[in-house]
């Protein structure tokens, strides 16, 4: 092989590289291109909802022991059979108390807001009651108002110990607000994630009931 052929075969070895390298170089701009869209969306969606209000609309659809306590404000008004259901649950230290709060939010912007994931901690007098996660998409509307229900499930010897049916009832009257004696301090502490990037700290609503 002589000198001519060498060097154009080194010089072709050199065009395919460049021309390899080219295309590398362009399909990472583009790959850095896509990513930085998809990274100012998602600062963008969270500045929007940094400015969004969330408030505490309602507590709803009590249940203790799997006993609807929704128009119930006495505890007299119990029938005896759901009674001894409840007592039967409180003996065998597995009694379990759920309600939904339903939580307003609002959206100021021109555009949607959406989120993937909602973490929350729901406190009576700064004392946790429970937490959870809503893994569901959630938009709240451009210039609207939207709600979204939070399953709220206590296990009520966690959160009152040594517990009568008395005690029980009290703290339903609690959060429901219907306490004659005193009013209470319902707290909800969210905690929302967008495109996998999650707020650093919480969004805390609070409501005198």
């Amino acid at each position: 092989m002589n000198g001519n052929k060498v060097i154009c075969i080194f010089a072709k070895k050199i065009i395919n590289y460049n021309q390899r390298m080219k295309k590398l170089v362009i399909f990472f701009a583009f790959i850095i291109t896509i990513a930085s869209f998809v990274a100012c969306g998602i600062l963008l969606n969270a500045k929007r909802l940094s400015q969004c209000s969330f408030v505490l609309s309602d507590v709803k659809n009590f249940s203790l022991a799997s006993i609807k306590l929704d128009n119930i404000s006495n505890i007299k008004q119990i029938g005896s059979a759901d009674m001894l259901k409840i007592l039967a649950a409180l003996a065998s230290k597995n009694i379990n108390f759920s309600f939904d709060a339903i939580i307003k939010a609002s959206n100021p912007h021109q555009k949607s807001v959406s989120l993937d994931r909602l973490d929350y901690i729901i406190l009576l007098e700064e004392n946790q009651l429970a937490t959870g996660s809503l893994n569901e998409k959630f938009i709240i509307p451009a210039k609207s108002s939207d709600f979204v229900s939070v399953k709220v499930n206590i296990n009520v010897l966690e959160t009152i110990k040594k517990a009568t049916i008395e005690d029980i009832f009290t703290l339903y009257q609690n959060i429901i607000g219907k306490n004659a004696q005193n009013t209470s301090l319902l707290s909800i502490k969210l905690k929302p994630t967008i495109n996998q990037y999650t707020f650093p700290s919480y969004i805390t609503i609070k409501k005198e009931i």
